[in-house]
């Protein structure tokens, strides 16, 4: 289990170079944007625009803070996303493009290639005691959004890679996503 804290994360540019992305963890370790098998990112939005295109690439998005995004996915009708919304699975490679609900808003975001055998989910975890998060995939991510439990802070990161068996059991009040590869 390893305990990523939010000043871990590296700021990278998005793909299409209109903005800047906290990237929490990308596997394998060494990889970018153009040969990840998953990453999660938190990004900041200050403005509407085109999401990047990634060919090959399932998403997740959730939004943490902020009043939220309208988000038009190729020719189908505006999907509103705010903090009480679940998280939005879409394919990378459908044109996306996002116009803000007011102002800056901060997401989260998931995503895997296809093909590699990975299974991604995002779910919201409303924490209030105690709460065991069973790895039943390859990757399990804990990322707290709010609040705070025994082991993570407002926007650290819990990892269990491919490797570790064991549950995760936190304690505290917090708003946590789960997400799994």
């Amino acid at each position: 289990m390893r305990v990523l804290r939010r000043s871990d994360y590296r700021v990278v540019k998005w793909k299409n170079g209109l903005g800047e992305t906290a990237e929490i963890a990308i596997h394998p370790a060494n990889a970018d944007l153009t040969n990840f098998e998953w990453r999660v990112s938190m990004a900041s939005v200050a403005t509407g625009g085109p999401f990047s295109e990634f060919p090959a690439i399932d998403r997740h998005l959730a939004i943490l803070s902020g009043d939220g995004i309208s988000l038009a996915l190729g020719n189908q009708a505006p999907i509103t996303l705010t903090q009480d919304t679940p998280p939005l699975a879409f394919p990378g490679d459908v044109s996306a493009a996002a116009e803000l609900l007011g102002g800056k808003v901060t997401d989260l975001n998931a995503m895997a290639r296809r093909g590699l055998g990975y299974k991604p989910s995002m779910t919201r975890i409303d924490l209030d005691g105690e709460t065991t998060i069973e790895k039943t995939t390859r990757f399990l991510l804990i990322h707290c959004a709010t609040g705070a439990t025994d082991a993570l802070g407002a926007g650290d990161t819990l990892i269990l890679d491919q490797n570790e068996k064991s549950p995760a059991t936190l304690r505290g009040v917090a708003g946590l996503y789960v997400i799994t590869f």
